[in-house]
């Protein structure tokens, strides 16, 4: 923090001062400022709790309407994760695979478009889960969605239809986005 108004080398390191209004009308500088005593402070006031606001200016969070739980869509259950792509196409994250159930060497089948991969297990399939237990996605599949390495996707897995799907960041932007898009604009 640079210096301040009042603030003086004369009064030494550290010493709060206070500006001497009537030095400053006639432009004496040895009694411009007077050093001046700091009250003591309890520990209570300097981290107090922050006030609650009530009235008109109270924060009511963001606008949001909430879908129906996700029982009740013809979904069924999803579990979601957040993962990176490396530069070999492995998926960072395998708690995905853990809640299908699939496991080391499970035979997967991919399609995909520009907009999203789904993965799933298929018999006689070209690709498998490695031995690690992480899930590789071919760069045939990785390309047209714009998953470059390094690249955050989501991951979402619906059990009651053994599929991954894997979102590029751009396509959850976009969801969000067109659902609800008075959210996401700036404030005048």
């Amino acid at each position: 923090m640079g210096p301040q108004p009042g603030d003086s080398d004369a009064a030494g390191a550290g010493a709060r001062c206070q500006l001497n209004e009537s030095a400053v009308a006639t432009g004496t500088r040895a009694s411009r400022v007077q050093p001046i005593d700091p009250a003591p402070v309890a520990f209570d006031e300097l981290f107090a709790a922050a006030p609650r606001r009530t009235g008109p200016h109270r924060f009511a969070g963001i606008p949001f309407a909430f879908p129906g739980s996700v029982t009740d869509t013809p979904i069924g259950q999803l579990h979601c994760a957040a993962g990176t792509i490396d530069d070999h196409g492995r998926l960072s994250d395998r708690s995905a695979l853990k809640h299908l159930g699939w496991l080391v060497g499970q035979q997967i089948s991919f399609q995909g478009d520009h907009q999203f991969i789904i993965a799933q297990p298929e018999l006689h399939a070209r690709w498998s889960i490695g031995r690690t237990g992480y899930l590789f996605i071919p760069a045939a599949f990785r390309h047209p969605c714009n998953i470059s390495p390094a690249d955050r996707v989501m991951i979402a897995a619906a059990p009651a239809h053994d599929i991954l799907l894997v979102i590029p960041s751009a396509v959850v932007a976009a969801v969000l986005w067109a659902y609800r898009p008075e959210v996401w604009q700036k404030p005048e």
